[in-house]
């Protein structure tokens, strides 16, 4: 495994105003544990909110552990982090080999600096600097691998369409040779005729660079394209953890399912109870979708649902399964 994330969780607090305690806080990611494959797409797929994107940016370093602990397994070393390491310490040991590419391109690339500059600030410390002209020599190479113009170092991102810019922004990731690349949401900010033309880009490079994906998203069609594997998260946790073929062929979480029959030219296997969710201001003690879901119980209620194997293989945080 190439990444191994044991019982992680991450908690924030909530300030609502200027006569709030403090003491209240959302309970974003909690005691999630999976383990990617190298060389694996593995997909995680939820409503705004399910924590998809925190577990994402614990993985990348952007926030610090509360518990739970991250391994990872690269070529040239292995790390291990917890709760006590320093982000500082996080980012320097993995950061080179782990690389994030944003949803929005525009609000990700700084619109005063020229593209030499969007590629080179961060490279220049990273240990692989040999000088500017290599530097260059590199970048026309990934240029070439993602279809830019190897003529664009004095323009700035201004000067692209949004498909364009995200191009630069993979570029930016690939300047690292990086092993493990985290998508968020990276085709979400783009018209629909340049998101099938970015996918296509990354599986390509998938491919031809041996990388592991992490990708992100709401996009269920997406997910399942792109993906060899499938986490369903709400409510901080995993609900459902399978290969893409299971998870979109026949769900078992009533979550899952929900999701899957309430895509484009599919009809709804059921009627939630509730359009609300419950609130993630406290840990739960119980499953966080018995709110919504028709099926519950109240040991649903009163119990909270761990991830077991079932017979396929794969894994399910339910009481009816």
């Amino acid at each position: 495994m190439i990444i191994r994330v044991e019982n992680l969780s991450k908690s924030f607090k909530l300030k609502a105003g200027l006569f709030t305690s403090g003491k209240s806080r959302v309970y974003a990611v909690d005691d999630v544990s999976l383990s990617v494959k190298k060389g694996e797409s593995f997909g995680i797929v939820g409503e705004s909110g399910s924590g998809k994107s925190t577990l994402a940016r614990l993985i990348a370093g952007a926030y610090k552990i509360d518990s739970g602990r991250l391994e990872f397994n690269l070529t040239e070393k292995n790390f291990l982090f917890d709760s006590e390491t320093r982000l500082s310490k996080f980012r320097k040991e993995s950061g080179n080999r782990v690389k994030y590419i944003f949803q929005d391109p525009a609000s990700s690339l700084n619109p005063r600096m020229s593209i030499e500059e969007i590629l080179f600030s961060g490279y220049k410390y990273s240990g692989q600097w040999k000088g500017r002209e290599e530097a260059r020599k590199k970048a026309e190479k990934i240029f070439s691998l993602i279809g830019m113009a190897s003529n664009i170092f004095d323009k700035r991102p201004s000067d692209f369409s949004g498909g364009q810019r995200q191009r630069i922004s993979i570029a930016r990731a690939l300047m690292f040779d990086p092993e493990i690349l985290i998508c968020d949401e990276i085709v979400s900010a783009l018209d629909l005729s340049i998101q099938s033309q970015i996918l296509n880009l990354i599986a390509d490079l998938k491919q031809e660079l041996s990388l592991t994906l992490l990708f992100i998203s709401h996009d269920l069609s997406v997910v399942s394209y792109i993906c060899d594997t499938i986490a369903v998260m709400y409510g901080g946790i995993i609900l459902e953890l399978g290969s893409s073929e299971q998870i979109s062929t026949k769900p078992l979480h009533p979550y899952t399912q929900f999701l899957y029959s309430s895509m484009p030219g599919r009809t709804p296997l059921f009627t939630e109870t509730s359009n609300q969710g419950l609130s993630q201001l406290e840990k739960l003690h119980s499953c966080p979708y018995f709110n919504r879901c028709p099926y519950a119980d109240n040991k649903c209620r009163t119990e909270k649902p761990q991830l077991k194997k079932v017979s396929d293989g794969r894994e399910v945080a339910c009481w009816r399964v």
